[in-house]
């Protein structure tokens, strides 16, 4: 792989550059050894501009080549997710490969925002705390601790977006720019629990939205 040294390139494109290089190498890698996989992440993490970081700088560049790596590389997705735990089970979450249609019904999509309060749970099962309103979509982590702060408008039935503008999140910061709209949609509604579609230009995923906090202590 072809690195610069850190004098020629700032830490954003080093970022993008080792994502891209290792989500590449993962194109080519067998899934079922995980041996090559591995040797795809640390071949590029050896670039001399990173080997050359102190600890604390290079806590800091891995914590952000991840978030990029999960952000915009499908194939990470494929590998990683394709075994199902208790947490993706509970949590829904899963990359489409389409869209799947919606089923709801334009009353049950409206009844949607008549919730103040919605929760939903990340694939590690941590649990997020939703309030919203007509025109602002608000997340709370860790008791309260983390804050997530979004605008929020509904497109047609069935169909949301929201927009990012804050978060005092270590991940969440770093994950969206500020403005960056995610778009959602509806799919189903069983027993309380929607079916939800986070719908992106080259990865789609599903997970559920809660219309009741789920109970971590069962999973």
């Amino acid at each position: 792989m072809a690195f610069f040294y850190a004098g020629s390139i700032n830490a954003q494109n080093l970022v993008t550059q080792t994502s891209e290089e290792i989500c590449d190498c993962l194109k080519r890698a067998d899934p079922r050894e995980m041996e090559s996989i591995d040797n795809c992440v640390m071949e590029g993490l050896s670039a001399p501009a990173i080997i050359g970081l102190s600890n604390e700088k290079y806590d800091a560049f891995y914590d952000k080549l991840m978030i990029h790596i999960n952000k915009n590389c499908k194939r990470f997705h494929e590998i990683y997710q394709k075994e199902e735990n208790e947490f993706t089970l509970a949590s829904g979450w899963k990359l489409l490969e389409e869209i799947p249609e919606s089923s709801i019904s334009p009353i049950t999509a409206k009844a949607f925002f008549q919730h103040n309060e919605l929760f939903y749970m990340t694939s590690d099962g941590a649990v997020i705390q939703c309030k919203i309103d007509d025109t602002q979509w608000i997340e709370y982590l860790n008791e309260g601790k983390y804050y997530s702060k979004c605008s929020m408008e509904w497109i047609k039935d069935g169909e949301f977006e929201i927009a990012f503008e804050e978060s005092n999140h270590p991940v969440k910061s770093q994950l969206s720019k500020k403005g960056e709209i995610y778009r959602y949609r509806l799919i189903d509604f069983k027993n309380g629990v929607y079916t939800c579609v986070l719908m992106r230009e080259e990865m789609n995923f599903q997970f559920f939205i809660f219309t009741e906090a789920p109970i971590q202590e069962r999973l």
